[in-house]
This record gives structure tokens, C-alpha cells and sequence, in this order.
């Protein structure tokens, strides 16, 4: 749903793959166990976290091994083609030739031929346990050779732990892919997250600066108020002048501002935060929040915009920079009271007859159950 909290989510879940200004974030050592669900045990040496908590992973690389390989040459008879083998499914796109633009780079290690211990694309993927590559030369394999790639629905996004102890928590991998058993080669893990909501800037402003002074970068989410399209077929100031027999669809066009504080206790001008927000800061917020949609009722399709950006406030402690996103919503009759809440009551039974009794004529008996 469109609120405060699913902003937040938005933000805490994406902006760590692109920065950790607004995060902790550390580098850790990882194994997957177990078959379904799989156990994903993590080493964050004095991690401080309790069982329950939360914490973001992103930036994940896994390991499938490469078991196969065959050659075999394309239907020009001379372009050479490497076709692997994987001990688990790899999840790579499936290319064909209507969508060339879909093939997926692999990166392998363990080969001892440099050209293939790199990054090549993929010119085709027949299935889940196999993918062809163009390269000249047949290589043998010594087991020791493996498939790393990311897996976004595996272990990417918001984890519940499960602690271990001081240095060691797990995440119960459930709805996730299987991923091959052994060490996760890459992940992060993100908490401690400065972002917050908030009702307004004066509000914003009174939590940020008791820090004296201010040491830490910090996201707020301001929503401002909602307000209906106007019909533009109604020829007075009315936004909808809907009737019992019209069909609704209401466009409600709200707006929501992320206001970044950065500190500028140590800058002579507060020119480097201007920057970023100018710069860095303006384009990860745009890719991680403009264009989602939220799926707020059943008819709407819509995605969020950035309508505006600029400096809300400065001095020598902190740098202000508003960013202004516009989400629109529509209320159509599913979503009415009309649709909702009509008030009935149940026909169960119609008694009629068409013979005159004596003087009453012919009757008609409605059995409401009432």
C-alpha cells in the first residue's frame, strides 16, 4: 500500500545496492546449508543484533559449479561454441533469437585459460543446467571450475535472523531458489538504517540537530496531502459530480518529499554536500524511487515521478536538499461504498397464486426471512 512505511521499505530494500550513505553495511563470509527450506548462516564478527531483528542483503554473488562441457560450431560451420554445464539450476536468461538484447553476462572463475576466467555474454540458453558461449579453443576441466552470478529473488532484500551468537546469525531461506549448498563467494549486509518518517520539516529539523554536532547522513520521508483530479467535462468547481449510475474513476494525485540532511561540520562551505545531492545522491534516488508502483487499490497502474529537487536549508552545521516525488492513485466503484456496503436482504422463497380466492384476488408472498 501508498504510505510512509512502504516508502521506507522502498528505500531500505534498493538504496544499499547503490550506496551505503544512509547505512551501515559490512562485507561478510557466508554458507548455505540444507535442502528446503536452505539455512543461510552468517559471520559478522560482535554483530550486536537480537533474534527477530531485521537486516538487509544485497550485492550477493553464489557459486554453482560447472560439471560439463561440450563444443560444438554454429550454423555459419566456423564460429566455435563452449556449451556448460552446471550442477544446479543457474537461473540465466533463457535467450532466443527474437531477443538478442536479453543475453546475460557469466563470470567464471577457477579456469585455467584467462580468457574464460572472466566475464563473457552468453549467446544462448537452452535450459536451466546449460548456456553457450562463443570461444575458440575446448578447455578440461579440473572440478575446480564455477559459475558465480547474483541471484536478486535468492538473497537479496529485508531477512529475519535468527542469532546465534555474538558473532554468528542465520536467515531461513523460504520462498527463495534453490541455491547450490557451500560458501557464498560476495554479500552485504545492511542495518542500522537512518531513514525515517516524519509529519513535517520543522519536525525533521528538531531530530536532526540535537545530534551537536551532527555526525550522520539522513534520509525523511514527508508525505504532503492528497488531493482529486479535477473532471475537466465539469463546468463549475466541483472536482466529481458523480451520480449513482456514474461510473467512477477518480484520480487522487499525491506527493511525497525525501528530504536528505548531510553534515557540514567539516566543510568550509557546504559545497561537497551540495554536490552530492546534486549529483549522487539525485540519481540513486531516481533509481530507486522514481517509476514504482504501489499497489494501492485494483485499478491503478500508475508509478511514482520526480516532480522537483533543491535546497530546503543551510548553515555550518547541515545541507538540506528536498526531493519532490508525485504518485497518483485511482478510486474507481470497486473501491466505493456502493460496491461495498449495499445494504440487503436475502429472497429465499416466492409464494404466488394466480387463482382468485373469494373477494382477495391473486397473491404473492415475498419470504424476506425477516
Amino acid at each position: 500500500m501508498f504510505s510512509p512505511s512502504a516508502i521506507i521499505g522502498q528505500l531500505t530494500q534498493y538504496l544499499p545496492e547503490l550506496t551505503n550513505m544512509f547505512n551501515q553495511q559490512a562485507a561478510v563470509s557466508a554458507v548455505v546449508s540444507g535442502n528446503s527450506p536452505q539455512l543461510l548462516t552468517i559471520t559478522l564478527a560482535n554483530h550486536g543484533f537480537s533474534t527477530g531483528a531485521w537486516v538487509v542483503l544485497t550485492n550477493s554473488l553464489v557459486n554453482n559449479p560447472i560439471i560439463g562441457v561440450s563444443q560444438h560450431f554454429a550454423a555459419d560451420g566456423v564460429t566455435n561454441i563452449l556449451r556448460f554445464q552446471t550442477q544446479a539450476p543457474h537461473d540465466l536468461i533463457c535467450n532466443n533469437n527474437l531477443f538478442p538484447p536479453d543475453a546475460d553476462p557469466v563470470t567464471m572463475i577457477g579456469f585455467a585459460d584467462p580468457g574464460l576466467d572472466s566475464t563473457l555474454t552468453t549467446i544462448d540458453v537452452s535450459d536451466r543446467y546449460h548456456f553457450d558461449v562463443v570461444y575458440p579453443t575446448m578447455p578440461t576441466l579440473t572440478g575446480s571450475e564455477t559459475l558465480q552470478l547474483p541471484i536478486s529473488t535468492g538473497l537479496n532484500g529485508p531477512w529475519q535472523i535468527t542469532v546465534i551468537d555474538i558473532n554468528t546469525f542465520s536467515i531461513t531461506l523460504n520462498n527463495a531458489m534453490y541455491i547450490q549448498p557451500g560458501n557464498v563467494p560476495q554479500l552485504n549486509v545492511n542495518w542500522g538504517f537512518n531513514i525515517s518518517g516524519t509529519p513535517d520539516w520543522k519536525t525533521a529539523m528538531s531530530l536532526y540537530t540535537p545530534q551537536s554536532p551532527p555526525k550522520n547522513n539522513w534520509i525523511f520521508v514527508i508525505m504532503g496531502d492528497c488531493r482529486a483530479g479535477k473532471d475537466p467535462n465539469i463546468l463549475s468547481d466541483a472536482k466529481q459530480t458523480n451520480t449513482s449510475v456514474t461510473e467512477q474513476r477518480i484520480k487522487m494525485i499525491n506527493t511525497f518529499s525525501l528530504t536528505v540532511l548531510l553534515p557540514t561540520n567539516q566543510s568550509f562551505s557546504g559545497a561537497e554536500a551540495e554536490e552530492l545531492c546534486w549529483n549522487e545522491i539525485l540519481f540513486n534516488l531516481i533509481q530507486v524511487m522514481s517509476g514504482v508502483n504501489f499497489p494501492t487499490t485494483l485499478n491503478s497502474d500508475y508509478i511514482t515521478t520526480l516532480i522537483s529537487h533543491g535546497i530546503v536549508a543551510y548553515n555550518t552545521a547541515y545541507y538540506a536538499h528536498n526531493f519532490e516525488f508525485e504518485y497518483v492513485y485511482e478510486v474507481a466503484n470497486i473501491d466505493t461504498w456502493s460496491d461495498n456496503f449495499q445494504e440487503s436482504i436475502a429472497l429465499r422463497q416466492i409464494n404466488m397464486s394466480l387463482l382468485a380466492p373469494l373477494d382477495t384476488g391473486s397473491t404473492i408472498n415475498l419470504d424476506t426471512g425477516v
